[in-house]
């Protein structure tokens, strides 16, 4: 099995390699690179999610796997539309965060300290996905971090004592 995974890995590369060069050559007018560089980070996202769910259970490989996968869908998506909603999609960079963290906590080990990086990146997100959606809420930021300040408070206050 495991030797018909290099001989397509191989063929895939020489292929690419191949096509490139015969880009260059003929002058073909594709700019192929720009659609094959996000793989580079979707591809092994996704190979490490089938990794840790066919055979292999070290869960901290899916805080980084979550975040190749988010990352690399997202150059992908960037490139397929010429960047025409880039500006409004920054708040992925901390997404992709906290979904490899919850991923972590779901499928792993359950620890609070990566449902508390969740929520922290997620609340990131969320405020920058608001300020690039709607840009004349100035006054948003005088609202989010008491608010965020008052819901960890009690939290903190209800929260089950060990």
């Amino acid at each position: 099995m495991n030797n018909n995974k290099n001989i397509t890995i191989g063929l895939v590369l020489v292929a690419l390699g191949i096509f490139l060069i015969l880009q260059k050559t003929i002058g073909l007018d594709i700019e192929v690179w720009s659609f094959i560089w996000p793989l580079f980070l979707l591809i092994p996202g996704i190979t490490m999610h089938i990794s840790y769910f066919s055979k292999e259970k070290n869960s901290r490989n899916l805080v980084i796997a979550g975040i190749l996968t988010i990352y690399g869908g997202l150059f992908l998506f960037n490139t397929l539309t010429n960047n025409v909603y880039n500006d409004k999609l920054t708040f992925i960079y901390f997404l992709g965060i906290a979904i490899g963290f919850f991923e972590n906590y779901i499928f792993g080990n359950k620890r609070n300290s990566d449902l508390s990086a969740t929520l922290i990146f997620l609340i990131i997100s969320v405020i920058i996905f608001l300020k690039d959606i709607f840009p004349n809420l100035n006054y948003l930021r005088d609202y989010i971090l008491p608010s965020i300040l008052i819901i960890f408070g009690v939290y903190v206050l209800i929260k089950k004592r060990d």
